[in-house]
């Protein structure tokens, strides 16, 4: 299982960023490890990167970010 944050204002990302978040900055879902792949590889996450006019860069940051993230993670 993965832990997907997304921050929820310019501030919490740049808090999260820093890895400095405050309660309530993200929104955080939990994902199975084929749920992940299935969002990269289907090219969803590239379509709403490319919809909301977001750096593609970002879409190698999320992986990461729910990557790193285990179940076991506060």
């Amino acid at each position: 299982m993965r832990t997907a944050c997304v921050p929820l204002s310019a501030d919490a990302e740049r808090r999260l960023d820093t890895d400095s978040c405050l309660p309530g900055d993200l929104y955080e879902v939990m994902l199975s490890d084929a749920t992940v792949d299935l969002l990269f590889d289907s090219g969803f996450l590239t379509t709403l990167n490319t919809r909301f006019g977001l750096l593609p860069s970002r879409a190698v940051t999320v992986r990461t970010r729910i990557a790193a993230r285990s179940s076991t993670w506060p």
